[in-house]
């Protein structure tokens, strides 16, 4: 309260020293506005308890000095107190209004609340009083403004026309007249009446109004105004000169309508820019920038164009505008980067040939070695392009790449990849790209058969510390391609060499190979277990080794390999082929023995794998076959016959049975142990009547019986020829007869006989059993069978 007082009486004191001390009529007004000045500043400051006692201080002095020569000072602090007022009164209304609100929302209020409006009918008052009763005094201009922004705050857009029109009017020379100007120029744009907007706004723009505050501003709004009306040329002018002036007066130092400079800078270069690409487009834009004179903003309205256009999808015009920038403007900081909107231009019209040319075109004049990059002094701008040249130079890999692989593994655009691709490492070698760009080579030198240098590239990734993306690809990439160069190496030049701990050994071996690739691949297949830690392909990688180990006939090793996959492995697809292999492997050394152990583990470990277990079972026997054979071949007849028969007994089923069989009676026949080889023959014979060696093998198994007078299975062995319906039936009819015969069992030996329609043979052979049986009985058999 007391601070109310004295600020009250102050103003007072001041406004009395004023009125009797002053005599010229210059100064009086001077010291008004300076007083009116300290009124508006101290409002400000004062709370809604002191604002309220302040004004009732000033109406009590009113009354007091009704027709005093300060009263107008006084009315005039009571306007700016009433302002003051109606705006903390409008703040507690509108958060009143929001708790309404937000309770009307949340369904706890039934009506909709009304928003509330400011009122300045207080001041309004008192600035209406102002200016009837004192329509001459000194400050009628700050009335009339203050009047004109109460209603345009009330949203009375016409009282505050009225006003400002009176300020231009009436107080033409008044400070606030260029605000006056502009604030009916935005009244007129606001409505959309421009061409009453341009005539305001032209008032700021002559040369009597240069210097005024809004003069820029005016600039502004007259461009925008004629753009709005689609008149690109005027609005183009205005924004070009407005451009121009900033720049030289660099004098717009407040913010109108949250304005700056920088603001109307921004802005009038995208009105010029959208302007040219409605009128004349980026050739035009380029004749009259040339014309209006060098300006350090002709670039950037170019480079707008070419935005706006591929902003619209006018991808066309938009690379005809960046490519007359960049003819235009060539040592712009930004040039990489619009060569760059070309790039993506053509992109987004899906001309994938013509992107890739401009972005080698990029890499030629953007790139380290380019007059643009020497010229170039910033080392940020330096660095910014070094990143573009550096994404251009991988894409440009990958496009001739990828058209390699589109055009059935064309070599000449997997060269190109390369050739890219050896750029890029060399001038970003340390880029963590790098790594994806060295393995994205590599895979192209494969293609075009370089296989030692994909090998190297593809180990390089594998080695890399950079990252682990790559790792097993490469590492596994790199075995075959050392083994594709080993395969396509012209000369034989064999290499030896020693490898310490090789695989399940714990030994130190020494392997020879044909080649230098043959040895890398070696090292590269042992090293790929413990470069890729639970690797997925590590099993293949040793199958690999082992098989081309198998080609050098170092079996040894190969089973070290198959043994590792067998016990580090378990549960890998490959764990019986492992053991197959193991199994082959001895076969080949003609160790049949072990090898039909191995095959035995097949059937035994994976059961269920029915064409494993099949072939297994099969190379089981032929395992024991080949024992049998090794056995013969080195003298040993009767072990040999004792290998075929338990051949022909463990697999009798197997392809090598009915041979075995045969082999294990030979071989007994050629040791001399004929009972042996008898019955062998005879076991043959009961197993496979159906085979086409059984004439053979029965009259020998007979022969051997019939040495030993063992003529009932000699006959035995001669009737399975019978049996058959063999085209040696007679004959061995007529030797079984003959074995029944020696045997003295002339019923046997005639009924045999009896049973052939070989008439001329019995009568030479048939006399000796009938004559044994008596002519009487002869005579009646004799007749019978007749």
């Amino acid at each position: 309260m007391r601070q109310t007082f004295y600020f009250v009486m102050g103003l007072f004191i001041s406004l009395v020293i004023f009125t009797s001390g002053q005599a010229q009529e210059k100064n009086k007004l001077q010291s008004v506005d300076k007083t009116i000045q300290r009124m508006h500043l101290a409002v400000g400051n004062l709370s809604s308890t002191e604002l309220e006692n302040a004004i009732h201080k000033n109406e009590e002095l009113l009354l007091k000095y009704p027709n005093s020569e300060f009263t107008p000072n006084i009315l005039f602090q009571l306007s700016e107190l009433s302002i003051k007022k109606a705006r903390v009164d409008f703040a507690k209304q509108m958060a009143q209004y929001n708790k309404q609100l937000t309770a009307y929302d949340s369904g706890n209020l039934n009506i909709e609340p009304i928003a509330p409006r400011i009122d300045f009918n207080d001041a309004l008052d008192y600035l209406q009083e102002l200016e009837n009763q004192y329509p001459y005094i000194s400050f009628i201009d700050k009335i009339f403004y203050r009047m004109a922004l109460c209603y345009q705050e009330e949203n009375n857009i016409t009282k505050s026309q009225e006003y400002f029109d009176k300020l231009v009017t009436r107080t033409p020379d008044s400070p606030l007249v260029a605000e006056s100007y502009f604030r009916l120029g935005e009244h007129f744009f606001d409505e959309g009446k421009y061409e009453d907007a341009i005539t305001y706004y032209s008032k700021l723009v002559t040369k009597v109004m240069w210097n005024n505050a809004f003069f820029d501003m005016s600039l502004y709004k007259l461009g925008w105004t004629y753009y709005k009306l689609n008149q690109y040329p005027a609005a183009i002018s205005n924004f070009m000169y407005l451009l121009k002036d900033i720049k030289t007066q660099k004098r717009l130092k407040s913010q109108y309508l949250d304005r700056s400079s920088t603001d109307l800078i921004d802005e009038a270069l995208q009105y010029v820019a959208i302007s040219f690409t409605e009128y004349g487009g980026p050739e035009k834009a380029k004749d009259f920038l040339l014309s209006f004179g060098s300006d350090s903003n002709d670039d950037e309205i170019l480079k707008r164009m070419g935005d706006i256009y591929k902003k619209q999808d006018r991808l066309e015009q938009a690379i005809k505008t960046y490519r007359i920038l960049l003819e235009t403007f060539p040592d712009v900081a930004y040039a990489p980067d619009i060569q760059l909107n070309i790039v993506a231009s053509y992109k987004q019209l899906w001309n994938p040939q013509k992107a890739n040319e401009e972005q080698e075109n990029l890499i030629k004049e953007y790139g380290v070695e380019s007059e643009w990059y020497k010229n170039t002094k910033s080392d940020s701008i330096r660095n910014h392009a070094h990143k573009i040249v550096r994404d251009a130079l991988y894409n440009v890999g990958i496009y001739h790449q990828l058209q390699a692989r589109e055009f059935n593994g064309d070599k000449t655009e997997y060269r190109t990849a390369i050739r890219w691709y050896k750029t890029f490492l060399q001038d970003y070698k340390d880029d963590p790209g790098a790594y994806k760009v060295r393995y994205f080579m590599a895979e192209s030198e494969y293609q075009i058969g370089d296989y030692e240098s994909a090998a190297e590239n593809y180990r390089r990734v594998a080695h890399d510390t950079v990252s682990t993306d790559y790792l097993e690809d490469a590492a596994y990439n790199a075995i075959l391609s050392y083994l594709k160069a080993a395969q396509n190496y012209s000369d034989v030049k064999p290499v030896a060499f020693e490898v310490p701990r090789f695989l399940t050994t714990k030994d130190t071996v020494r392997i020879e190979v044909k080649n230098l690739p043959m040895k890398q691949f070696v090292l590269a297949s042992l090293e790929f277990p413990n470069l890729v830690k639970d690797g997925k392909r590590t099993v293949e990688v040793l199958l690999k080794l082992a098989d081309e180990l198998s080609r050098i006939q170092r079996y040894d090793l190969a089973r070290a390999a198959y043994l590792t996959v067998i016990n580090h492995y378990p549960e890998s697809e490959y764990y019986g082929k492992a053991m197959m292999l193991i199994a082959q492997s001895y076969f080949k050394e003609e160790n049949y023995a072990r090898a039909e152990k191995w095959y035995q583990s097949v059937v035994t470990a994976i059961p269920d794998s029915t064409n494993l277990v099949n072939k297994a079972k099969g190379m089981m026997a032929s395992s024991h076959y080949k024992l049998a054979e090794k056995l013969r071949e080195s003298g040993e007849i009767m072990q040999a016959a004792r290998e075929y028969a338990k051949a022909a007994v463990k697999y009798p089923n197997s392809t090598v049975a009915e041979m075995a069989l045969i082999q294990a009676g030979k071989q007994f026949e050629a040791a001399g142990d004929t009972v042996s080889a008898a019955l062998i023959y005879e076991k043959f014979l009961d197993k496979y009547p159906d085979s086409k060696l059984l004439d053979k093998v029965a009259v020998t198994a007979a022969a051997y019986r019939e040495k030993m007078k063992q003529w009932d299975k000699a006959a035995e062995d001669y009737l399975k020829i019978v049996e058959v319906n063999s085209p040696l039936k007679a004959k061995a009819l007529y030797f079984a007869a003959n074995c029944y015969y020696q045997k003295k069992d002339w019923n046997k030996s005639i009924d045999l006989i009896q049973s052939t329609s070989l008439f001329l043979t019995i009568t030479t052979i048939m006399w000796k059993p009938f004559s044994r049986l008596g002519k009487a009985t002869t005579h009646n058999r004799i007749l019978k069978w007749l």
